[in-house]
């Protein structure tokens, strides 16, 4: 579809809590690889990509790192990323991000 249209435009997600070492073990491997997930969809035309909310920045830091060198290894200019923030009032809802999979550090949730 965007191949034919050149004037459409979309992005992607991309999810730092994957592009952990933990997660990385979990997935059976010895590195996290989201940033070649990203690499992967900005081949496939993706012109942005969007974060889930960052409350651990880590993650999110280890993960622009690893796209930026691996676009630079590529020769490819990395596309940019939108960071999500979002408020947290009620625990309720607290815990439905953390059922989602976002990190949350003890000390970002007590505030």
């Amino acid at each position: 579809l965007v191949a034919e249209n050149k004037s459409t435009s979309f992005g992607c997600v991309c999810i730092a809590e994957r592009h952990t070492l933990e997660a990385a073990e979990k997935r059976g491997k010895t590195y996290p690889s989201e940033h070649q997930n990203m690499l992967r969809k900005q081949k496939a035309g993706a012109d942005w990509f969007i974060s889930q909310a960052v409350y651990d920045p880590e993650p999110t830091i280890r993960l622009l790192r690893d796209y930026a060198a691996l676009c630079r290894e590529q020769g490819l200019t990395p596309r940019k990323v939108v960071l999500t923030f979002a408020p947290v009032s009620r625990k309720k809802t607290m815990t439905f991000i953390k059922w989602l999979g976002v990190r949350v550090p003890q000390e970002a949730e007590e505030k």
